[in-house]
């Protein structure tokens, strides 16, 4: 058992200090995405990473990749783990199951 207050801590402005954003590795959104298989990309409505999302949706696109989108309007970050039992989580989890089944029928 680790104290956490033991760890240094650094701002989020330090941690992105020298780090590339346009780096295929740090973000998908600049990655060659031509050729991959078809994304299924979800995001809730108030996710904070909603606009990132947009934005691999587009890159994806432009580059040819079959892509399906869903928001969930009122939904943040990771909804579906927090509250599993919300019908919009649900539905969200019918809609993946569904759509790899479809890639591999």
């Amino acid at each position: 058992h680790r104290d956490l207050h033991s760890f240094p801590t650094r701002r989020s402005s330090d941690l992105a200090k020298n780090i590339d954003i346009t780096n295929p590795y740090v973000s998908p959104a600049y990655a060659d995405l031509t050729g991959i298989s078809p994304m299924l990309i979800i995001a809730g409505g108030d996710e904070l990473l909603l606009d990132d999302t947009a934005l691999v949706s587009a890159h994806a696109k432009a580059a040819g990749v079959q892509v399906t989108e869903k928001i969930y309007l009122g939904m943040s970050h990771d909804w579906d783990i927090l509250l599993p039992e919300l019908p919009e989580s649900k539905a969200m989890n019918e809609q993946i199951a569904k759509f790899i089944n479809e890639l591999f029928k």
